[in-house]
């Protein structure tokens, strides 16, 4: 060890201290290796007794009845010739206590070897059975033999068809009939279940489906005319299918707005306007219901009216539009002006204005649709008589909006001696503008 005095006195010694602590240990491990397998093989003859006590190896049938037995599959069939039976066995095994109950047919390869048998004649062969868990040995198969008939398979070529166990939601069309890959698949088997299969079928439930394109894949099923499953082999078991899908109808709900015509009774004036129910769902072509804002009802003559009316009216249905429900009932308060007004008659007023938007948010425009805002007034009659409806402006703000349908109250200001009693509500459709950033 002259390395060490090469070193500082502190680490040196601590090397030194180690070098020896290893030496220890080798000379102990080394004296002792006798003991220490002793033990490691004392321990697993214990851990084995252990086992063999609460959890012992037993025998039994698998898979126990009654779960499914184990299908035996043929090997080395001819070409052009089947297997007439789908015989089964069970085998008995030698496996853990605990094992035994969860064995399964899936946990078995159970094959029968038809090489050089003569087609027609029925023959016992044996059966052979592997088993893919470890520790689970084979001691006899139940049977250990099974009938083998070997008869010459019927085949035939049908078209995969698509077939639809639920539709598109409502507005929703197929651009194109669907595509299937393969378009055929060759039906093999027996020729009595052969001639039963008329068609080969893909099943695709398309319900709640709006992708333009949308692309399923599954399994082929043959079925005959009634639609029962027949047990035949497919050149392909599985098949996708392309749908083109686009819409052609839309569902909106929109606000229904009354239209009042005539004025009520000198000294009267419209409180307020109720619509019941106060909106209704509107169902047609895309572009003609994405166009639409709001729904307006037949006229209401209000002509010197001085009390409450309600009356259920219909809808006005644009062109290829249908309706939810073809009628509301409409309930217009009219109750006395209340003025306060100096000097001269006070009477009210109904105005139908049109609005203008302000504070339009960046990326978005407002849908294509007639605006007007109903605005109540009162002020004296000889002033009333000189307003028009360009004598008050109406502003909504659009600050803030998202795309979408919002109904909002406009900001009416009135000529000097005017008060506004009461302002409508407007109904607006903000749509994204085509390529504007975010």
């Amino acid at each position: 060890m002259s390395f060490l005095t090469a070193l500082p006195r502190g680490i040196a010694d601590t090397v030194r201290t180690a070098l020896l602590l290893l030496r220890a240990g080798v000379t102990s491990l080394v004296q002792h290796w006798a003991l220490a397998t002793f033990s490691l093989i004392a321990a697993f003859a214990v851990w084995v007794v252990i086992q063999d006590v609460e959890n012992p190896r037993v025998r039994g049938v698998a898979p126990e009845p009654p779960a499914a037995a184990i299908p035996v599959r043929p090997v080395n069939v001819p070409s052009g010739f089947i297997v007439l039976e789908s015989p089964t066995v069970r085998v008995e095994v030698e496996a853990r206590q605990d094992v035994l109950p969860s064995l399964r047919a899936s946990d078995f390869v159970a094959t029968v070897d038809v090489q050089g048998l003569e087609p027609g004649g029925t023959v016992p062969l044996p059966v052979r059975v592997e088993a893919k868990r470890t520790g689970v040995d084979i001691v006899r198969v139940v049977p250990d033999r099974v009938d083998i008939t070997l008869i010459r398979a019927a085949s035939k070529e049908l078209p995969v068809e698509v077939n639809l166990t639920g539709g598109l939601p409502t507005g929703y069309v197929l651009a194109e009939p669907p595509t299937v890959d393969p378009p055929f698949v060759t039906v093999t088997g027996h020729p009595d279940l052969v001639a039963n299969v008329t068609k080969v079928q893909l099943d695709v439930n398309l319900s709640g489906v709006r992708e333009p394109t949308y692309i399923v894949e599954g399994e082929l099923v043959p079925r005959s005319d009634t639609g029962a499953v027949q047990q035949v082999f497919l050149s392909s078991p599985r098949a996708r299918a392309t749908f083109k899908i686009e819409q052609r109808f839309s569902q909106r709900t929109l606000a229904v707005l009354p239209l009042l015509t005539g004025a009520p009774a000198p000294g009267y004036l419209v409180a307020n306007v109720t619509v019941e129910p106060p909106t209704v769902q509107v169902s047609g072509p895309v572009d003609v219901v994405q166009g639409l804002s709001q729904l307006a009802t037949e006229a209401i003559d209000l002509t010197n009216a001085s009390s409450t009316i309600t009356r259920s009216v219909r809808i006005a249905a644009p062109a290829n539009v249908a309706l939810a429900r073809e009628t509301v009932t409409v309930q217009v308060q009219v109750a006395p002006i209340r003025c306060g007004a100096e000097g001269g008659a006070c009477a009210g007023a109904t105005f139908v204005v049109a609005p203008s938007f302000t504070d339009l948010p960046q990326g978005v425009m407002v849908g294509p649709g007639a605006f007007f805002v109903t605005v109540q007034v009162l002020g004296p009659l000889s002033q009333l008589d000189d307003l028009t409806p360009a004598s008050f402006t109406a502003a909504v703000s659009l600050a803030g909006l998202s795309p979408g349908t919002h109904t909002l109250r406009p900001s009416v200001t009135a000529p000097p001696g005017i008060q506004v009693v009461s302002v409508g509500t407007v109904t607006v459709t903000l749509v994204p503008v085509s390529g504007a950033g975010p």
